[in-house]
């Protein structure tokens, strides 16, 4: 918000000096070694859509400022439906992710509000938390292991299995570090199976109307209800049949005749 205030009033006060895609684990050992040879500031940018500053660069900073784009690290680079687990490129946004985990029949399950546009290494390095956090946990429950390029060497924890009695926990000390220590260019993830979520959306949504409507005709049975125009707005939205007729799925059956609305069950989660 603050660069967006002064791009339209004015001016940026300090810019990036140079931007550099990297590709490669390999690539980013490089740069972060030319980087400290020759005091340079690096910057990573995932999704760019920090709201903390992280990526504003300081009015202060006299040496060069480097932003490294990940968005070219975004590949799924094994997938392990045995131990359930999955080696992705930390570049990789959240939609594509599910995408390509989709093939496999295995979801992250990780989404966030930003979940089109934020990386695996953003939600790492900002510790970030989920909508489906009961089910699948936040990022911080998910992560197995972490691969980050540090000045000095490369740090990582050398095991995909969920617990461990020795410490400290390396993973602890990269989630939620705002790339301070260094550039996360690998991790290691939990999956699940593959459900169509989608479906069950739908069918949350549909039942929470169904129920809203039935409370309306106990509560208030002398109001009188136009069912068919309910009829043509559930239609329209869920392509569904009308209340007049016989109306079957999977996990509900739902009856509307003579303007009341009977109730045999409705699928709710």
């Amino acid at each position: 918000m603050q660069e967006i205030y002064e791009l339209r009033h004015g001016k940026l006060s300090r810019i990036v000096d140079c931007v550099i895609y990297i590709s490669s684990h390999t690539k980013a050992e490089t740069l972060v070694n030319l980087a400290s040879e020759n005091n340079v500031k690096l910057c990573v940018y995932g999704g760019g859509i920090n709201v903390t500053r992280a990526l504003q660069c300081p009015k202060e900073e006299k040496r060069m400022i480097v932003s490294v784009d990940m968005s070219r690290m975004n590949h799924v680079r094994q997938v392990d439906r045995k131990n359930m687990t999955d080696i992705v490129e930390t570049g990789i946004t959240g939609k594509d992710l599910e995408k390509e985990l989709s093939r496999y029949g295995v979801a992250c399950g990780h989404e966030p509000d930003s979940v089109e546009f934020s990386t695996l290494g953003g939600w790492i390095s900002t510790r970030a938390s989920s909508m489906k956090k009961n089910s699948y946990g936040n990022i911080e429950d998910i992560v197995l292991s972490i691969k980050v390029v540090t000045p000095t060497c490369t740090l990582q924890q050398s095991f995909d299995y969920p617990r461990f009695s020795s410490g400290p926990d390396l993973n602890q000390i990269i989630l939620g570090s705002e790339g301070t220590i260094g550039i996360i260019t690998e991790a290691i993830i939990k999956i699940k199976a593959y459900l169509n979520l989608k479906y069950v959306n739908m069918n949350l949504f549909y039942s929470i109307i169904l129920l809203q409507v039935m409370n309306l005709c106990i509560n208030y049975p002398e109001v009188k209800y136009d069912l068919h125009q309910l009829d043509q707005l559930i239609i329209i939205n869920f392509n569904l049949y009308s209340f007049e007729n016989y109306v079957s799925q999977q996990e509900g059956r739902i009856y509307g005749q003579n303007k009341k609305i009977l109730y045999n069950s409705v699928y709710v989660i």
